[in-house]
């Protein structure tokens, strides 16, 4: 039984949220989903931050689920879907077994590690996380959450935008930590969508030169020449091009690894 979800894309925050709904009434009707929901997961837009107070009072009115997590973001990907730079959100509805989940947020604190549900299961065993990029301490609050759950693994991401981003934790917050913690008997997939590792012997490089995302100079030098150096690489090499060559010049064992993850197999979360 899947979780029903759907995105849509409008300036109004009220009738996206409606747009929304329609979908999953018509999932409800005619998919083999889950029914009577009690978690919610909302990731909408940064054009659609200053309206989330507005966007979580109707979900939560309209489809009588109090509980509801996520974040504002750069970007909203959802099934197939893309949008960037444009008014929009995703909503998706789950069903748990009551006392499995508990909302978390710097004013509502997770089960202690040790407490067991009624079923006898950890009551705080893995969370899925929601970080505000300018919170100070940030890496200090992850380990510092990933201490408070008896398998001390969490996952989620950051919340972003060009101005000050929001999440989601059964209200409307800015800052630290928040979330929803699960019991060891909820059965969860994730995947790792984003990710990079320091390569062995790098060093701290100043960036000297860049345009909006994209880094260009390292201590004054060209950038691709300091990634090289770090990898290894002494001679000089063509920086990369759109259809990959200058994959060559990079250790073996690096690329490898890429090619690695990049063919194994992948399991529907």
């Amino acid at each position: 039984m899947r979780f029903r979800c759907a995105h849509a894309a409008h300036p109004d925050g009220g009738v996206a949220v409606e747009l929304c709904l329609a979908q999953l009434a018509a999932q409800a009707a005619g998919e083999p989903t889950q029914r009577r929901a009690n978690l919610g997961f909302v990731y909408f837009t940064e054009e659609l931050r200053a309206q989330a107070d507005t966007i979580l009072a109707l979900l939560k009115l309209r489809t009588g689920v109090s509980n509801w997590v996520g974040a504002s973001a750069s970007a909203v990907c959802a099934s197939g879907a893309e949008y960037v730079d444009e008014p929009a959100l995703a909503v998706m509805l789950g069903r748990f077994e009551p006392g499995s989940f508990n909302v978390f947020s710097g004013a509502q604190r997770p089960p202690a590690r040790g407490t067991r549900t009624d079923r006898a299961s950890s009551a705080a065993y893995t969370a899925l996380v929601h970080a505000d990029p300018l919170a100070p301490g940030l890496p200090g609050l992850v380990e510092d959450m990933a201490r408070k759950l008896d398998s001390g693994s969490l996952v989620g991401g950051l919340a972003s935008g060009r101005e000050a981003p929001v999440t989601i934790a059964d209200r409307v917050l800015r800052g630290g930590l928040s979330g929803v913690v699960f019991a060891s008997d909820v059965p969860l997939v994730s995947r790792l969508t984003q990710g990079c590792h320091p390569l062995p012997g790098s060093r701290r490089r100043t960036i000297t030169g860049g345009q909006d995302n994209l880094i260009t100079s390292l201590d004054h030098g060209r950038a691709f020449d300091a990634l090289l150096q770090d990898a290894g690489i002494v001679d000089r090499a063509p920086a990369p091009r759109a259809n990959g060559q200058g994959r060559e010049a990079l250790p073996q064992e690096i690329v490898a690894d890429f090619d690695l993850r990049q063919e194994a197999p992948r399991r529907d979360e």
